[in-house]
């Protein structure tokens, strides 16, 4: 895309001789904008709209003074270093179905178990025997008489510590055997 800059002049001169505040110019595919605040001199914002599916691209020039930071969102959380690229942690990784876990923390503090499923979407784990609610079921064809049954609802997984083969609470480590990484735990170095 090429404007001719005497376009941007006349413009420009058209905002100081009629003492206008901002002007636009279009020509075919091509918009110019040119507007004046104060204490800023006139700047031009360039504009291109595309036809096929009309996205709107601006061109800002850069500011005279000072250097310009452009900075992320306060509050936003990078998971991984590019978008698509292989993430810095995952969710629920330590964790998985099948292992025996203890409860550190929470009202079931103590208790002990096997995982059932790993809901890693909201970092939580259902553990068999472990956090069992209530429900109350409706009489159906499948339950004609209805009643209450007993259910494991999902705990957090911080809450949560990998037993040992001794049934001892550890951390989880990783390191690579055979070419391939594999879970460890921390406190006796076996490998889960």
């Amino acid at each position: 895309m090429k404007i001719d800059k005497n376009i941007i002049k006349e413009l420009s001169d058209y905002l100081e001789e009629f003492n206008l505040t901002e002007i636009e110019y279009t020509e075919k595919d091509i918009k110019v904008k040119v507007s004046k605040s104060k204490g800023v001199s006139s700047a031009p914002v360039i504009s291109n709209v595309t036809k096929e599916n009309n996205t709107k691209i601006e061109n800002t020039p850069s500011e005279t003074s000072g250097t310009k930071v452009s900075s992320p969102i306060i509050g936003t959380a990078y998971l991984a270093p590019e978008p698509g690229g292989k993430k810095f942690a995952e969710i629920g990784r330590k964790i998985k179905k099948g292992d025996t876990v203890k409860v550190i923390a929470g009202s079931n503090k103590g208790s002990e178990g096997q995982v059932l499923s790993v809901l890693r979407q909201v970092n939580k784990a259902i553990v068999e025997g472990v956090n069992l609610v209530k429900r109350h079921n409706k009489p159906n064809a499948k339950n004609p008489q209805g009643g209450i049954s007993e259910k494991e609802a999902p705990i957090d997984i911080s809450n949560l510590s990998l037993l040992t083969s001794e049934g001892k609470i550890t951390r989880v480590g990783y390191k690579e055997e055979d070419g391939k990484k594999v879970r460890i735990a921390k406190k006796t170095n076996e490998v889960i």
